[in-house]
């Protein structure tokens, strides 16, 4: 199963994870499994996991913050059809069974994951 990122303001397609991947930092730093690039995004900005069975978001101490459908948070449960902002980036939130060849998705490297079109 994949949890896929529409970006919203054009400045990316947008990606797929694999659950498996889970957990995945976002952040500027090199270190990170999804890099963003605008600048009111923190090195590691908020990270996306599972808890109990749920597909959460947690904001790792940012300076911007991490808004889930317009409201800061610190963690909350994710779903599929919520708006998640991370700095400038708008992302729509959608689970998919598959994943479709023409999707960006973040395929694991040795050291970290980066985004690539399959």
């Amino acid at each position: 199963m994949f949890v896929c990122f529409d970006e919203l303001n054009g400045f990316s397609d947008g990606f797929c994870l694999d659950l498996e991947q889970l957990p995945a930092t976002f952040g500027r730093a090199r270190d990170v499994a999804v890099q963003l690039t605008n600048l009111l995004v923190s090195r590691h900005h908020c990270q996306i996991a599972i808890r109990n069975n749920q597909l959460v978001i947690r904001d790792l101490g940012s300076v911007n913050g991490t808004l889930l459908n317009g409201e800061a948070v610190d963690e909350a449960p994710l779903s599929s059809g919520d708006t998640l902002q991370v700095g400038l980036q708008s992302f729509l939130v959608r689970c998919s069974q598959t994943s479709l060849p023409e999707l960006n998705q973040v395929k694991t490297t040795e050291d970290t994951m980066e985004v690539v079109v399959v």
